[in-house]
């Protein structure tokens, strides 16, 4: 069975982030394990200045975090209002070398703010001597990197291109993070597949989609026949992809400055 690391975005949780991809985990639960952890960082309502955690597609509550862990919104970092300082980067890292120790993943699995942890992931397991925390490196290099909605890092940046073999998610609509900016993390990736769904900021989980992932990851198995660029594009189902109890973004509404 593959072994996948899954990472949520800012302003989710593990529990959070596993509800969201019920649909994706069923599918795949024969072949594949999900791992899901929480960020060590806990937000609070003052680091989201005039934004709706319906933007990040999570189910947070302010008014319950202390009360309830299910609804804590946590973040990998928070950063400055230009991008080039994530306080808290450090200690993510730390808690997910300690992860990584427990037991062998394939792979990682990284949506919006997650994706991009997900990178550094990538990169400091191919690359341990660039980053004091993974040298010496804690497990080998992933497999493969499933990059939904994600960026690239910018404090610090990632110099080397990234080998494991990689899909980027986008929504066509996705105004938290354009597409614009996912092509930052295209250009760090070596081969990287790209694939679009109609929506906006969040995993896409119809059929089409369920399918297409379950399969690129089973190209991954050591007896599999098929390679992963073999694998049909999800892109032939037409329609919106929104999911159930989902709230689309109005377009032009924007990520405050400085969460991301």
């Amino acid at each position: 069975m593959i072994r996948l690391l899954a990472l949520h975005g800012y302003t989710q949780n593990a529990h959070i982030f596993s509800k969201k991809l019920g649909a994706i985990r069923k599918a795949c639960a024969k072949d594949i394990e999900f791992v899901f952890v929480d960020a060590p960082i806990v937000l609070q309502p003052a680091d989201l200045p005039g934004a709706s955690l319906a933007e990040f597609d999570s189910e947070a509550s302010p008014a319950q975090w202390v009360d309830d862990p299910k609804l804590t919104a946590r973040a990998w970092w928070r950063a400055n209002d230009e991008k080039t300082e994530y306080f808290g980067l450090e200690e993510s890292l730390r808690f997910l070398r300690g992860v990584l120790e427990q037991g062998k993943f394939n792979g990682v699995l990284g949506f919006s703010q997650g994706a991009c942890m997900a990178a550094y992931l990538c990169a400091y397991l191919e690359e341990p001597s660039i980053e004091p925390i993974f040298n010496p490196s804690p497990h080998p290099a992933f497999d493969f990197a499933i990059l939904i909605s994600g960026f690239a890092p910018t404090c610090p940046p990632i110099e080397h291109h990234i080998r494991a073999k990689s899909v980027h998610v986008l929504g066509k609509t996705d105004t938290v993070v354009s597409n614009k900016r996912s092509e930052t993390l295209f250009d760090i990736c070596i081969n990287p597949r790209v694939e679009y769904h109609e929506g906006s900021h969040y995993v896409p989980s119809k059929a089409s989609w369920r399918h297409f992932l379950h399969q690129w990851m089973r190209a991954f198995e050591p007896d599999s026949v098929m390679k992963p660029d073999d694998v049909a594009s999800p892109f032939a189902s037409s329609g919106d992809d929104t999911p159930s109890g989902a709230q689309t973004p109005v377009s032009g509404t924007m990520t405050p400055r400085g969460v991301l």
